[in-house]
């Protein structure tokens, strides 16, 4: 496997690692976090690398990556693609975000080997030889005709990264991905987010309560020091 190897002057951390162009702006949002007040985020900018969204709450960073997927709406705000001159459509959304939440069970029946080819057909830039590379890495091979509600938490998540990192979305969300891995598959993550922190062309938002240690970051968003909305 190959190694894995401007900020948000409104929010209260922010430190860019290259001078990537903004892809994605979001103005005057307001979310309604479950459990919580209403938080502002003024002037988002997402750029390529990696940013990492930082909370105490495990539902507020979950929340905001809910809703960069479209799959929850703002209270308010505006959000514009830089990829693109008018608004995305839902299907065109659907190609360009990638986000398996690890809270959804509605294809609990489906074999891994059928849950990476549904996504296969939905991501054009969808890496073969990067699945093929992660799933022997990451020892999902032994579960490839398993029902994905046969596998343990650890092996679901593995199944959910490899899916992710083989997608080449032009976003890619990745909610507290070391959570519940085995010490070979956490190395073999942080070699892939040293990858994905390098690239100029996508965005990889990781929610998480602190950074992989030697990873550089495109910038933080500090959910713990939002104002309410």
């Amino acid at each position: 496997m190959s190694p894995f190897a401007n900020p948000m002057s409104s929010l209260p951390e922010a430190s860019i690692s290259a001078p990537y162009p903004v892809l994605l702006l979001a103005e005057d949002l307001v979310l309604d976090c479950p459990g919580s007040e209403p938080r502002r985020l003024t002037g988002l900018q997402l750029r390529p690398g990696l940013t990492l969204v930082r909370s105490d709450e495990d539902s507020d960073m979950s929340h905001l990556l809910r809703w960069l997927s479209g799959t929850v709406k703002p209270r308010s705000g505006q959000v514009q693609w830089l990829l693109h001159s008018r608004p995305v459509s839902t299907t065109e959304l659907e190609r360009l975000v990638f986000w398996a939440d690890p809270a959804d069970r509605s294809q609990d029946k489906m074999s891994v080997s059928a849950y990476w080819q549904q996504l296969r057909g939905r991501y054009p830039r969808w890496n073969d030889a990067m699945l093929d590379e992660l799933q022997a890495e990451l020892g999902l091979t032994p579960h490839l005709d398993k029902a994905l509600f046969m596998l343990s938490t650890g092996s679901r998540r593995k199944v959910a990264l490899a899916a992710a990192l083989a997608a080449g979305a032009a976003l890619t969300l990745l909610d507290q991905p070391y959570a519940a891995l085995d010490l070979p598959s956490r190395r073999c993550i942080t070699r892939c987010l040293l990858d994905c922190a390098s690239q100029a062309e996508r965005i990889y938002v990781m929610a998480d309560y602190e950074a992989p240690e030697g990873v550089p970051l495109s910038q933080l968003i500090d959910l713990n020091r939002l104002l309410p909305g």
